[in-house]
């Protein structure tokens, strides 16, 4: 067998698995919402120490504890039985205060730079990365989100999918005639 043969059964047998489990696409993207937040978490804390309003703390305490819980929730959708409509909605819940948190916590530390700017005080590095940090994760939550909530669509595009695999090795009966041949 080829390379190009071999590379073309991989993804035609991860196209296989993603076709029988398309909740998997989901979790990634919450998966990735969170390592994009979790990684950038020294710029957040260094944000909170100069945002004024005491809110910033707290959302970025909170926002840490259900971006993790988020992924946990998600995982417990999908179960043998079925899916589970009640975490479903406990999830796309989590997903939409993560983003109010990001928002409210934006808003906050975009106002501390301005009133900064007009105060003519010194600039702060870590406001300007928080605030980069931020739109980052809203994003990669709307994605998340996305996923989220559009899975039965994508789902069944995916069954739409032909990944049968030609029958090209046994169509020449030519073996067949020689054994015969060689019995007799």
């Amino acid at each position: 067998m080829s390379f190009g043969a071999k590379v073309k059964e991989y993804f035609r047998k991860k196209l296989v698995g993603l076709k029988r489990k398309p909740e998997i696409l989901p979790l990634l993207a919450i998966i990735v919402a969170c390592m994009v937040y979790t990684f950038r978490l020294s710029n957040y804390s260094n944000a909170s120490i100069y945002a004024t309003d005491f809110w910033v703390a707290i959302l970025v305490f909170t926002t840490t504890l259900f971006s993790i819980l988020a992924i946990f929730t998600y995982m417990s959708v999908h179960t043998r039985k079925g899916t589970n409509y009640i975490m479903l909605v406990l999830c796309v819940i989590i997903l939409a205060f993560l983003v109010f948190s990001d928002v409210a916590s934006y808003n906050s530390i975009a106002a501390r730079i301005q009133a900064g700017i007009e105060a003519g005080q010194e600039d702060r590095p870590a406001l300007a990365r928080a605030l980069k940090d931020l739109r980052a994760h809203i994003v990669s939550l709307g994605v998340s989100i996305l996923l989220v909530v559009l899975k039965p669509l994508y789902g069944k595009l995916l069954n739409m999918i032909d990944t049968s695999v030609p029958d090209d090795d046994f169509a020449d009966d030519d073996d067949n005639d020689e054994v015969i041949a060689e019995d007799e």
